[in-house]
């Protein structure tokens, strides 16, 4: 296969391919995210011979005889008429006459279609029904795309200028490799500035490649293989922003308990696929007891052990089970489970973030037993002392001042605090000067 490598021998050998050279080095810097299945294959180090090289220089050549790329940008809406208009702007800003938009309509009752008829009249609008499954949606519009590439864009979704280039480039690549059953995934970056890389996306028309799922719905080729047979690529400048998932947003729609019965049913197809007990635990946190998410979630960490393309659920499901030990305040069963996540993926932000959640929750508590402690001893003394700092523990009383400061008993704190100005032990404004301006600021 064409390798990184394999592309830096040929640049530093044939100088006059960096024109083909320099596509190929644009499309690995870009790939942030490879599937196992080529990921070997692609990041191989082995040198070739001056035969192999001249093979290699001569084949990279045939990329100019690759047609252009031709795309169905394909949207899902119903009742959009906050955002339809801002998607379809970002996708025609930048997509060329050979492409085609298509939006599935499932029964806008807003002014969704009448903004699509008036101001996009080349869109292709498709009206259907809404039968509670998201699958029947993207297979709709599958089925009606005429271009050679699907990419699939939600109305609450907007194209980064500059995407449709990169992606036209790449796609051209991904032509010239003839990889099978390759599905490509933009990054999608949330309001809230978290930033997806999963959501498969983009993919051959004439691949085979159906969604299942009523929500949450992923591409496969084969039910039964749940995608484990798909080629899994990410390019971190194909980007997409999405603000969809804003609390008003998701009020308005109601989209946690539709989300939460289209998983019951989904579980109930497929009950040893842990993506929907993983998801449900995720979306349905708010209506479950604190007992069924723990019980959820340790379901899903159980059938992801069964086949590792359910990796992906087990480590969000680990560090979601830590997350919900450290918050029931029991830091052993989280260090527990924060050990296995360590042992999957040991460079994950997750860890060294609750590592130290922990450690400062033991702090805290270490903070109380010196409360404790001093409270005791100051209860416990009675007798004038002659030699020390003061002789009626005002010295005490200020260190449980700053204690009961650091466990966010700020009232009885500053009490404290109070008391001690009026007898003259200490001037403590400066102490907290700093304190009120930035909270002042930050209150506004």
């Amino acid at each position: 296969m064409y390798s990184i490598k394999l592309n830096s021998q040929i640049k530093e050998y044939y100088s006059n391919l960096n024109q083909f050279t320099d596509k190929f080095s644009d499309f690995f810097n870009h790939m942030s995210y490879l599937s196992s299945s080529i990921k070997c294959d692609i990041e191989n180090e082995e040198n070739k011979s001056n035969e192999e090289l001249d093979i290699w220089a001569n084949r990279i050549k045939l990329i100019n005889n690759i047609k252009d790329i031709e795309i169905s940008f394909i949207i899902l809406c119903k009742n959009e008429e906050r955002c339809i208009e801002r998607c379809l702007k970002s996708i025609f800003s930048e997509s060329s006459n050979v492409d085609e938009v298509v939006v599935i309509d499932s029964g806008s009752t807003d002014n969704t279609k009448e903004i699509i008829n008036s101001k996009f009249k080349e869109t292709v609008l498709i009206e259907t029904i809404w039968e509670n499954d998201f699958s029947k949606l993207r297979n709709l519009g599958i089925k009606n795309a005429k271009k050679k590439w699907i990419f699939f864009i939600d109305a609450d979704e907007t194209l980064m200028n500059g995407s449709i280039n990169n992606l036209r480039r790449y796609l051209k690549i991904i032509e010239w490799y003839d990889f099978n059953n390759v599905v490509i995934s933009p990054n999608i970056i949330n309001s809230n500035d978290h930033i997806i890389h999963e959501v498969k996306r983009i993919f051959k028309k004439d691949s085979g490649i159906q969604y299942y799922g009523k929500i949450h719905e992923e591409p496969r080729k084969d039910i039964n293989l749940m995608g484990s047979e798909l080629i899994f690529i990410n390019f971190d400048n194909i980007i997409l922003t999405h603000d969809g998932y804003k609390k008003e947003i998701i009020d308005l729609k109601n989209k946690i308990n539709r989300n939460v019965n289209l998983l019951n049913e989904m579980i109930a197809i497929e009950p040893e696929n842990p993506r929907w007990k993983y998801f449900l635990g995720r979306d349905g946190k708010e209506f479950m007891s604190k007992e069924n998410y723990e019980e959820f979630l340790k379901k899903s960490i159980l059938l992801c052990d069964t086949k590792p393309i359910f990796l992906r659920y087990k480590i969000r499901a680990l560090s979601d089970l830590t997350g919900y030990y450290i918050d029931d305040i029991r830091l052993e069963e989280a260090k527990e489970s924060l050990n296995k996540l360590e042992k999957i993926n040991p460079d994950l932000s997750d860890i060294i973030y609750y590592k130290i959640f922990i450690m400062f929750i033991e702090y805290k508590k270490k903070c109380l037993d010196f409360l404790n402690e001093l409270i005791t001893f100051k209860n416990n003394r009675k007798n004038i002392e002659y030699g020390g700092i003061h002789s009626s523990y005002y010295h005490i009383d200020f260190l449980i001042s700053r204690l009961l400061f650091e466990l966010g008993e700020y009232e009885k704190s500053f009490s404290i605090i109070e008391h001690l100005e009026k007898r003259e032990f200490g001037n403590y404004t400066k102490l907290y000067e700093k304190l009120y301006h930035s909270l002042s600021a930050y209150m506004g």
